[in-house]
C-alpha cells in the first residue's frame, strides 16, 4: 500500500520544481508555465505508470500471504518514498540551475561540482536564500508526512484490483501521447519533460547532434579558411596538402622545410625554383614571390613581415589579451547600449579598433577558449574538447609565440584547472597565476573569484615582476562579471541592484571602471606603451533583459554578441569601428599576423589586420548542445538561428532589427534563403563534429622546426 502511495504522491509533487522554475524568472509567462505543468504531469504518467505497472503484475504473480506479509511491513514502501523524496530535492535543485542556464543540468554538467573551490559560490549564493532551504526541506518532508498520513488506501486498493489495470494503461497511454506534443518554447518545452527519461538520455549518451551529411563535406571552403590578402605584399598560396587533415593549410615553401610534396610535383624540382629571382629557391625564401624577402633581406622592423625569413618579424611587439568575461555586447555603450554603463570602454575603444559584429563561437567559457586559443569551432555538444578529448591534436597559437620565443602568461582570479582546461593551458602557457597560487590564495575573493579591482592590481604585479625581456604574450582572464552576478562590497550600484534586470549592465560599470584604470596606468608606463591590447568577450549570458526568459540554448545577441577591441599604437591602425562580422576564432590569427609569424595550421579564423574582399562575405558561426542543440551564424545583416530539437527557425535582419524583435523565418519568400543557411550549418557542424571525434584536426607532421 505505502509503494503505491508512495509512487502517486510522487506523480503530483513532481510539478512543484517546475512551478519554481518559472517563478522569479523575468516576466512571468503564465501560458507557458501551464503547458509545462500540464504535459509534465502527463508525461510523468509514463514512469510512474511502468512502475505501477511492474507492482500491479507482481501482485497478479505473488500469493496473497507473501504480498500481505510484503506490505505489512512497509519497509519496500518506505525506502521508496525516501528515495523519491531525496529525488523531489534533487528536481527543485534543478530548477534553480534551469532558472539560470535555460535547460536541465545533466552528469557532464555535474562533473564540474568536482571543482569544488571553483563552483561553490553559485551553490552556496543559492543557498543563502531562506526560500531555497524551505523549499529543500518542505517538500521532501510534506511529500513524506501526506505518503504516511494520507495514503490514499481506497485509490490504492483499487488500482490492486484487475479493473485499476485499466487506469495504469491509461495513465501510460497519455504520458506517451503527451511526448509527441510538440511545444515551440523552449523553455516551456524542456521543463515539461519527463524527469527520468531526461536524466536516463543524459546518462546514457551526451547531449549532442550528428547530421546525415551527402557526399564530401569541403569545409575549408563552408569556413572560407583561405587567408586573407594584405595590402601592398604579394603572398604566396596556401594549400591544403592533405585530404585526411583538411583544415590544415601550410605555403609552398613551408611544405618544402617539411620535405612534402608541392602542388603534385616532384618537392626536389619545385623547391629548387627561384620565380622572384631573388637568388633564394623555394626551399629556403619564404615568400618566392618578392624580391626584397629572402633570408639575407633587412627585415624592417614593427611591420608585421618577417623580410628576413627568420620566422619572426624584427623587433616583435608584446600582447596583452583582456579576457572580460561574460561581458556582453548588447550592454556596452559603444556598441549601441542606451545606457552609460561601460564609459571606460567606450573611450578606449574611440582610440583603437571597435569591432561592432564580434561574435563568440561558443556559449560557456570552457567552450569559447577553443576557438580563441585554437581557432577551433567548439563540439556540438555537452562534453567539451577540454574534459573529453585530452587526445585530440591540436595546435594553439601561444605555442606558436612560445616556439617563436615568447614568454606566455596567464592570469586569472579564480581556477585555471575548472573544466580540466589545465592540461592544455600548461602547454600553451609558461607561467600561470591563480588562486592556487600561493600567494593569491590568500587574497579576498568576491563570487568566483577576486574582484576585478583586486584583479587588476594583481595583474600589474605579475607584468612589472616579468624575470626576462623577452616579448610576452599575457592573458588576464576576469570574474566579476560571472554567476552570480553580485557587486563585490563596496562597489556602486548605477541602477536598482535589486532589480535583476539591471544586475549585468551594473556589473559591466564596476568591471569597466577597475578596465579603465588598469589601461590608463599601462598606456601611461613608457615601458609598456608599445603593447598590444585586445579586450574580447568569451560570451553573453541570456539574463532577464534583454530577452526575459534564460535561453541559453536560443543564440540571442544577448548569448554571442560581444565586444572585440584592438588597443594601442603598435596595431598600425588607423581608429575607429569596423562593421566587418567577425569572430573569436580570429583572435590567433590576428596575433601571428603583427608577429609576422608564419606556420602551418588548422585555424578557421582570418586576422583583423586584413579586410574581407567583396567576393568574400565573412561570416561567423556560433552553437550550442546545452538544453537542446542550436546552430546558428551571422552572414551581412542576416541573423539566422535554429534550435534543432523542435525545428524553432529564428531568422532577423539585424540593420534594421538588433533587438530580435520580429522573427522573419515565417515569410515564404525567405525559405530559399533560410534552406541554404541550414544546410551549410549542418555540413559545417556535422564536418567538424566528425574531424574532432576522429583526431583530424591537426597533426605535429606539420609543425616547421625553429628557423635555422
Amino acid at each position: 500500500m505505502r509503494l503505491v502511495s508512495a509512487l502517486l504522491w510522487f506523480w503530483l509533487f513532481a510539478a512543484l520544481p517546475r512551478i519554481a522554475a518559472f517563478l522569479g524568472a523575468g516576466e512571468f509567462d503564465g501560458r507557458g508555465m501551464i503547458t509545462a505543468l500540464a504535459l509534465g504531469f502527463l508525461r510523468d504518467g509514463l514512469p510512474v505508470g511502468l512502475a505501477l505497472g511492474v507492482l500491479w503484475l507482481w501482485r497478479r504473480a505473488t500469493s496473497r500471504a507473501t504480498a500481505r506479509s510484503f506490505e505489512k511491513g512497509s519497509l519496500a514502501g518506505t525506502a521508496v518514498a525516501v528515495i523519491l523524496a531525496l529525488t523531489l530535492a534533487a528536481l527543485f535543485a534543478d530548477s534553480r540551475f534551469f532558472r539560470y542556464f535555460g535547460f536541465h543540468s545533466n552528469l557532464d554538467h555535474l562533473r564540474l561540482l568536482g571543482d569544488w573551490q571553483a563552483v561553490s559560490p553559485s551553490i552556496t549564493h543559492y543557498l543563502t536564500h531562506p526560500a531555497i532551504w524551505l523549499a529543500l526541506l518542505l517538500i521532501p518532508v510534506s511529500y513524506l508526512a501526506l505518503v504516511r498520513g494520507l495514503p490514499l488506501s481506497g485509490l490504492c486498493r483499487w488500482l490492486e484490483k484487475p479493473r485499476g489495470l485499466s487506469l495504469i494503461l491509461l495513465a501510460l497511454l497519455g504520458g506517451w501521447l503527451a511526448g509527441k506534443v510538440p511545444v515551440a518554447d523552449p523553455a516551456t518545452r524542456n521543463l515539461a519533460e519527463n524527469w527520468f527519461l531526461a536524466a536516463a538520455g543524459a546518462a546514457l549518451a551526451p547531449a549532442q547532434r550528428t547530421f546525415a551529411l551527402e557526399g564530401e563535406v569541403d569545409l575549408p571552403a563552408l569556413l572560407s579558411t583561405q587567408p586573407l590578402p594584405r595590402n601592398g605584399i604579394t603572398e604566396t598560396a596556401w594549400l591544403y596538402p592533405d585530404p585526411d587533415l583538411p583544415l590544415i593549410k601550410a605555403t609552398e615553401h613551408q611544405l618544402c622545410r617539411l620535405g612534402k610534396t608541392v602542388a603534385g610535383e616532384p618537392s626536389a624540382e619545385r623547391c629548387a625554383r627561384d620565380e622572384d629571382g631573388d637568388g633564394y629557391p623555394l626551399a629556403t625564401d619564404c615568400n618566392d614571390r618578392m624580391a626584397s624577402i629572402h633570408p639575407q633581406a633587412t627585415d624592417l622592423p614593427r611591420n608585421g613581415i618577417d623580410e628576413d625569413c627568420s620566422g619572426l618579424d624584427a623587433e616583435p611587439p608584446s600582447f596583452l589579451f583582456i579576457h572580460w568575461e561574460g561581458a556582453r555586447a548588447v550592454n556596452i555603450g559603444s556598441l549601441g547600449y542606451d545606457y552609460p554603463s561601460s564609459p571606460r570602454f567606450d573611450a578606449l575603444a574611440r582610440r583603437g579598433v571597435l569591432f561592432r559584429n564580434g561574435y563568440a563561437n561558443g556559449t560557456t567559457t570552457r567552450s569559447s577558449l577553443i576557438s580563441v586559443y585554437a581557432s577551433l569551432l567548439p563540439r556540438l555538444s555537452t562534453r567539451w574538447i577540454f574534459a573529453h578529448h585530452p587526445e585530440l591534436n591540436l595546435l594553439g597559437f601561444p605555442d606558436l609565440l612560445r616556439q617563436a620565443g615568447y614568454h606566455t602568461i596567464y592570469v586569472h582570479g579564480g581556477y585555471i584547472a575548472l573544466g580540466d582546461k589545465l592540461p592544455r593551458l600548461s602547454r600553451w602557457f609558461e607561467s600561470r597565476f591563480d588562486r592556487s597560487t600561493p600567494a593569491i590564495a590568500e587574497l579576498p575573493v568576491s563570487g568566483w573569484g577576486l574582484a576585478d579591482t583586486e584583479f587588476f592590481d594583481l595583474a600589474w604585479k605579475v607584468l612589472e615582476a616579468l624575470p626576462d625581456e623577452r616579448p610576452f604574450f599575457m592573458t588576464l582572464a576576469t570574474l566579476s562579471l560571472h554567476h552570480p552576478f553580485e557587486l563585490p562590497d563596496g562597489a556602486v550600484a548605477l541602477r536598482d541592484p535589486a532589480d535583476p534586470k539591471h544586475q549585468i549592465s551594473n556589473l559591466i560599470h564596476y568591471s569597466d571602471g577597475a578596465l579603465g584604470l588598469f589601461l590608463d596606468k599601462l598606456f601611461a608606463d613608457p615601458r609598456y606603451r608599445d603593447v598590444a591590447v585586445v579586450i574580447w568577450a568569451d560570451h553573453g549570458v541570456d539574463w532577464y533583459a534583454p530577452h526575459p526568459q534564460h535561453e541559453q540554448n536560443l543564440l540571442w545577441e544577448d548569448l554571442v554578441w560581444v565586444p572585440i577591441a584592438l588597443l594601442g599604437d603598435r596595431w598600425g591602425q588607423p581608429p575607429g569601428p569596423v562593421d566587418e562580422v567577425r569572430q573569436l576564432a580570429d583572435l590567433g590569427p590576428t596575433v601571428l599576423d603583427l608577429a609576422g609569424i608564419e606556420a602551418p595550421n588548422p585555424f578557421v579564423g582570418h586576422s583583423l589586420l586584413r579586410r574581407f574582399p567583396p567576393e568574400r562575405p565573412p561570416a561567423a558561426f556560433f552553437a550550442t548542445a546545452n538544453g537542446g542543440a542550436s546552430v546558428g551564424l551571422r552572414q551581412g545583416d542576416d541573423k539566422y538561428f535554429v534550435l534543432l530539437d523542435g525545428e524553432l527557425e529564428r531568422y532577423f535582419n539585424l540593420a534594421t532589427d538588433r533587438a530580435e524583435e520580429h522573427n522573419l523565418a515565417a515569410d515564404p519568400a525567405n525559405r530559399p534563403r533560410l534552406d541554404g543557411y541550414r544546410q551549410r550549418l549542418e555540413a559545417v557542424y556535422g564536418e567538424n563534429e566528425r574531424l574532432i571525434l576522429e583526431n583530424r584536426v591537426w597533426s605535429d607532421e606539420y609543425r616547421l622546426p625553429p628557423p635555422r
